[in-house]
């Protein structure tokens, strides 16, 4: 008898009963529970968060979102790259909009 005759003993969904899955699903809730609250407790990283947050949308976001658009419109014109020019863009819309997506995702209450 080699390993690929032996036969071992399968287990189809269609087997589970309903009582399984619904121990299943309450196991599950009860593990990713505290995983709910993870956006809104822990104040030790708020101070670097802030600060990167403010960057991003004062000064420091402005100068880099004009740098990237600078150097796409150079990409065109210069070099006829219409793909490094597309990244360029992206990456002066992000600057703007991640940091109020995130702020807003990691603060999402349900």
């Amino acid at each position: 008898m080699n390993a690929l005759s032996l036969k071992l003993p399968t287990m189809s969904l269609a087997r589970i009963d309903k009582k399984a899955t619904l121990l299943l699903v309450a196991v599950s809730l009860l593990v990713f529970a505290a995983a709910v609250i993870a956006g809104t407790a822990g104040t030790e990283w708020q101070p670097l968060y802030q600060k990167i947050l403010d960057m991003l949308q004062g000064y420091g976001g402005k100068f880099i979102a004009i740098a990237a658009f600078g150097w796409g419109l150079f990409s065109i014109f210069g070099r006829g790259s219409l793909a490094t020019a597309m990244v360029s863009f992206g990456i002066a819309i992000a600057v703007f909009i991640v940091p109020t997506l995130l702020d807003s995702f990691f603060t999402a209450v349900i």
